[in-house]
């Protein structure tokens, strides 16, 4: 019994640089941690104020040079609200004062002026086809106690 054997020519597919480049930055991400936390009444706000406290872990990503956090809270602004870092354990941190009676933060964060949405947080879709961070708080206490 004779078999044979067809020869196939194996085409090696070449992707761009860019391409790669964005698929090696995007699992870079996936090893990132954002936190988000909300103290009752801030240092530099009325007594009903809060203070939220974002931080981005960022271990894979030694050459990334600006973070910001952007949302409802700033009202959209890119610029606005940078995060300071990276310290010895690449993390990037921030300070907002929220206004009285915000029940609600949406955000995102850019990294290097790209989006970057924890899909580890609340997300949710906006109006434009993109997906932001969520975070709902309960209300404030009216006697001052956190």
């Amino acid at each position: 019994m004779l078999v044979l054997l067809e020869k196939r020519k194996i085409r090696k597919t070449r992707y761009p640089l860019s391409w790669v480049i964005r698929h090696v930055i995007s699992v870079m991400f996936l090893f990132a941690i954002a936190q988000v936390e909300v103290y009752a009444g801030g240092d530099e706000a009325d007594n009903a104020g809060r203070e939220a406290v974002f931080r981005l872990f960022l271990p894979n990503a030694p050459d990334v040079r600006r973070v910001e956090v952007i949302g409802n809270f700033n009202s959209w602004r890119r610029g606005s609200t940078p995060l300071q870092g990276p310290d010895k354990n690449s993390k990037w941190e921030t300070r907002v004062i929220l206004k009285s009676g915000v029940t609600r933060i949406e955000y995102i964060y850019l990294v290097d002026g790209k989006r970057y949405i924890d899909s580890r947080q609340g997300v949710i879709s906006d109006d434009f086809g993109s997906e932001n961070n969520i975070l709902t708080l309960p209300e404030a206490s009216s006697d001052g106690g956190g």
